[in-house]
């Protein structure tokens, strides 16, 4: 499911369970995004490596989004943004 406005100019985290997923490193951050929607902009910094240990669920709250991505590999990882996906539950 994408969420509308999700990656727009100002992106904003939805009250959803939000995974982040880059295709060629195969990376993955997951989100548990709940509680009381915040003003002040959250930051989030995800860095892409060889070292493939599992990623916790990092807590979050609704609400505007600076989203750092770090390439600390020996690939180029596309300039795009990775993948973002909420899940219904």
């Amino acid at each position: 499911m994408w969420t509308p406005g999700f990656l727009g100019p100002r992106p904003r985290l939805p009250q959803q369970f939000v995974i982040v997923f880059e295709p060629v490193t195969h990376s993955a951050q997951f989100l548990d995004v709940k509680g009381e929607p915040t003003r002040e902009r959250q930051n989030l910094t995800i860095v892409f490596n060889k070292v493939s240990a599992p990623s916790a669920t990092l807590a979050m709250r609704p609400g505007p989004l600076r989203l750092s991505l770090e390439n600390r590999t020996d690939v180029r990882v596309p300039r795009s943004r990775p993948t973002f996906r909420t899940m219904p539950w």
